[in-house]
């Protein structure tokens, strides 16, 4: 629960930045999604361990692969 309270604080206050700063905003919503998209990632890993109640979340091969993922979508 720890991570959930430094993801929220981090996107909001790049929204207050974005709202502050309205010339770069395509940069803020980039930095946005790049945090929101790996908090799932870690999101998904840590409740497979605690579902599991064995240190097995995903496979570093399905680690690496929605990371490839994520990032084509950020790159395109």
């Amino acid at each position: 629960m720890g991570g959930i309270s430094f993801i929220v604080s981090i996107v909001i206050s790049l929204i207050i930045a974005m709202i502050l700063d309205s010339g770069n905003i395509q940069y803020y919503i980039l930095f946005i999604y790049t945090t929101i998209s790996f908090s799932i990632i870690g999101y998904i890993d840590d409740m497979l361990i605690v579902v599991k109640k064995k240190n097995d979340g995903l496979a570093p091969r399905k680690i690496n692969a929605t990371n490839t993922i994520f990032c084509n979508i950020f790159i395109s």
